[in-house]
């Protein structure tokens, strides 16, 4: 297990490790971070940067297929959860169970997830948690509440989950135009996969039960997980969640070489040496903010810079006239938060 930082996202490629990092499957914590890395042009990345490059999630669903994407079996699970409670003889416990059903659902899977079992659990609390801990007994070992426990995951499958992927990543493509290099390159990746013995892992923060089952599986298989995140040493005190976050791998972080260039009109940074206690005399003349009022002038203002791209770009599709724009704005929505 490796982390390595990068303090200056512009020149990844120009970091000692990143050979290392784009030859393996790549899996980012958000869409918006899987386009970042493949389509910004003033980044320098493109799509052909990387083979497998998909989102932890899409990824998970693949491979966890029959318990993450199998309504079938949620439905399941939800009657049979239904019928424990219905079993409860304490008529209050049993309503309070009932109108908390959702919650009690969520909560199993949760601990199936975290691969928690029932006898681990300490009774003794109250009588709501010994009566959860007595349902989740009866429903741990039954065939829909057993699915994830049951799934056999090898090398075949974790390779499969990413081919799976790819192919449907071609056949998208395909339906674009002016991307036949791309289409081009990913065939041909297609038909050279060799062994997958690393999967780097971009931009964790929360690791949600799923994820620390991904990597725990991984290892299992002897698969070398390699942690890319985005870590300045000057700004100890702002990135120390990060640092706290990955104290549980017992690895040190192995930090990059480029460092993200000072700039004397970046509010960020002032901001950030600020937060280290150390007041930088930054002249504010030189320092610029654009205020919004409220998002519809924030949406003027997108809406102004994509027009510019209409009229000078009007033979190309959108996404292509996307990447043309002078600004590039990112908004991550509650789905992609980690």
């Amino acid at each position: 297990m490796k982390i390595y930082t990068y303090s200056n996202p512009f020149k990844l490629k120009e970091e000692e490790y990143w050979a290392e990092i784009s030859n393996a499957p790549n899996l980012c914590v958000s869409q918006t971070l899987v386009q970042g890395l493949t389509t910004s042009g003033r980044n320098k990345y493109c799509r052909e940067d990387y083979g497998f490059i998909y989102t932890i999630k899409d990824f998970n669903e693949k491979l966890y297929k029959d318990w993450l994407k199998n309504p079938e079996n949620d439905i399941e699970q939800f009657l049979n959860l239904s019928k424990e409670i219905a079993k409860i003889e304490n008529v209050n416990l049993k309503n309070t169970f009932k109108f908390n059903q959702r919650d009690l659902y969520n909560a199993i899977r949760l601990l199936i997830e975290l691969n928690i079992k029932p006898w681990e659990i300490k009774r003794g609390y109250s009588l709501e948690i010994d009566e959860f801990i007595n349902i989740y007994e009866k429903l741990y070992s039954t065939d829909s509440w057993s699915v994830l426990n049951n799934l056999k995951i090898d090398e075949r499958k974790i390779k499969d989950s990413f081919i799976d992927l790819l192919s449907e990543e071609i056949k998208d493509r395909e339906k674009e135009t002016r991307i036949e290099n791309t289409v081009n390159h990913l065939k041909n990746y297609k038909k050279n996969i060799g062994v997958i013995d690393k999967i780097v892992i971009h931009g964790v923060h929360r690791f949600e039960p799923m994820i620390i089952r991904l990597i725990n599986d991984l290892d299992k298989l002897g698969i070398e997980v390699i942690f890319l995140i985005n870590y300045i040493p000057e700004f100890e005190r702002v990135y120390e969640t990060w640092r706290r976050v990955y104290l549980w791998t017992g690895t040190e972080l192995i930090h990059g070489k480029n460092h993200y260039p000072s700039n004397k009109g970046n509010l960020g940074e002032a901001m950030g040496f600020l937060l280290e206690g150390e007041f930088i005399d930054y002249n504010a003349d030189n320092i610029q903010c654009i205020k919004f009022y409220n998002l519809t002038s924030f949406s003027d203002y997108v809406s102004n810079i994509y027009a510019e791209t209409i009229n000078e770009e009007k033979k190309f599709n959108k996404s292509h006239r996307i990447n043309k724009m002078r600004e590039q704005f990112y908004a991550v929505d509650r789905s992609e938060e980690h």
